[in-house]
Formats: structure tokens, C-alpha cells, sequence
């Protein structure tokens, strides 16, 4: 068995739970469509909760990396950086005609009172939330970003209200959500 395997049924496991939710997966689906057997993924899986748990991982990694393209990109301004990437997040989600979300997001709402997940979801956006405060930092150390508030208050508020533009997005099949998050963040900040 090989790190490979487990990655292929996170990623089909992902692909998945995207379009029809946790609870909306049976077993069966997973294994169908990463083509392998029961015994497979409970080599890797000791359960659909511990699968459940490591793709709440394996997601946020994956979109951490894209995120991280974004902020750490000495290139451009702090600010900027933010910026950018909230404009790439639109397209992608506009390409993907707003069907999908955040991953994250998704599996709170679904997730969010079963406390394995709410603790594993919470310290995901944790680590999300402790990217935007460095970026935010370092813009408020060069005059980039006003000092109004804490590093740590702009980047609660920044996620809390990216996530809700987000689902506003998803559920209403445009970019108005998206649209007014950014042009408030570009004021507030």
C-alpha cells in the first residue's frame, strides 16, 4: 500500500464531498470512484470519520498552498497580496459556476456539531486565520494596511466575513457577496 493510494481516495473523497456533502457520501461512492477496495481504504481509514477528518486536512493543506502563492508573494504590497487573492477565489468559484465553496465552510455547516469535526474545522481556520495576520502585520509595519486594529481582530474579521461572503455567494449564483466583502475589506483596511 503506498502514500499515493491515500491520496487518490482523498482527492476523489474531496471531489466528492464537495458536490453532495459528508453525509451525502456513502462508502461505496468513494471506493467506486477511486477504483479501489473496501480493504484499501480501511488500511488507510479506520473509519468514514477518520477519512472525514484527514480530507478536512488534506483540503485545507492543498488550499493553504494556493493561498500561500498568494501572500507570501514579496512582489507585490501586503495588501495587494490579499487582494489578489480574493479576486482569484472569485474567478475560481465563478468558473465552477459557485457550486462548490469553501471546503472548510461546507463542513462546518454540515459538521460543525459533532465535535471531532468542529475541533479539527476550527483549528484548520485557525491556521488560515494566522496567514492573513502576518500579511496583515507586515502591511501595517510598512503603512500598507491601517493600524485601526490588531492584526489579529483584521484577520478574525477578514475570514469570518470571507467565509459568510462566500456562502452568500454559493446560494445566490453570483459575485455581488464577493463583490461587497472586497470593496468593504478595501475601506477597512
Amino acid at each position: 500500500m503506498s502514500k499515493e493510494t491515500e491520496q487518490h481516495i482523498l482527492e476523489k473523497g474531496t471531489d466528492l464531498v464537495y458536490k453532495n456533502g459528508y453525509h451525502g457520501v456513502g462508502l461505496q461512492k468513494i471506493l467506486d470512484e477511486a477504483g479501489v477496495p473496501k480493504g484499501s481504504f480501511y488500511y488507510y481509514f479506520k473509519s468514514k470519520e477518520e477519512f472525514g477528518l484527514k480530507l478536512i486536512d488534506f483540503y485545507s493543506k492543498n488550499a493553504l498552498g494556493f493561498t500561500r502563492s498568494f501572500l507570501e508573494n514579496k512582489e507585490r504590497s501586503p495588501k495587494d497580496r490579499i487582494f489578489d487573492l480574493f479576486e482569484a477565489v472569485k474567478v475560481t468559484y465563478t468558473s465552477q459556476d459557485y457550486l462548490l465553496g469553501c471546503l472548510l465552510g461546507n463542513c462546518s455547516l454540515e459538521l460543525g456539531d459533532m465535535p471531532a469535526f468542529a475541533s479539527k474545522i476550527s483549528g484548520n481556520f485557525k491556521t488560515w486565520q494566522k496567514l492573513f495576520e502576518t500579511t496583515i502585520k507586515e502591511g501595517q509595519e510598512s503603512g500598507n494596511i491601517k493600524m485601526t486594529y490588531s492584526p489579529e481582530d483584521y484577520a478574525a474579521f477578514l475570514l469570518n466575513s470571507w467565509e459568510g461572503a462566500l456562502v452568500r455567494m454559493k446560494s445566490e449564483r453570483n459575485n455581488e457577496p464577493m463583490d461587497l466583502f472586497i470593496s468593504f475589506m478595501k475601506n477597512l483596511f
